[in-house]
């Protein structure tokens, strides 16, 4: 299996504020730092407190709840309305909630503002 270097990114997850600092180096080429992953679909930091993450899924079911609003204008019925909120929004709100579950109060307030506006259009 043949490495790409330039997809490799090293992270350091840690709670301390201080982290040591290790030049990683792969076929003579240094790894690039960073402080921030996506994989699977969720973003992780190298402080495991994933507002990064909460703060890409605000941005987007803001975005889908938007565009249900828009496709629902005329819907008389409630019953597609919530079809399309649990089938856009609430799977998006959900997806790999164990892994990231342990958010602070501001991060869980900023997810039910979500809630809270469809209940609001319906």
């Amino acid at each position: 299996m043949k490495l790409n270097i330039s997809k490799t990114t090293v992270i350091p997850f840690s709670r301390k504020t201080t982290t040591l600092i290790f030049d990683y180096k792969l076929f003579q080429s240094s790894i690039t730092r960073t402080d921030t992953i996506k994989d699977l679909g969720i973003f992780f930091d190298s402080k495991l407190q994933f507002h990064n993450h909460v703060d890409h899924i605000f941005s987007h079911c803001i975005k889908l709840l938007g565009l249900v609003r828009t496709l629902t204008f005329s819907f008389s019925s409630l019953d597609c309305l919530y079809m399309l909120y649990v089938t856009l929004v609430r799977s998006k709100l959900e997806y790999a909630s164990v892994v990231w579950n342990s958010i602070t109060t501001t991060d869980a307030n900023k997810l039910e503002r979500i809630q809270q506006k469809f209940a609001a259009l319906c």
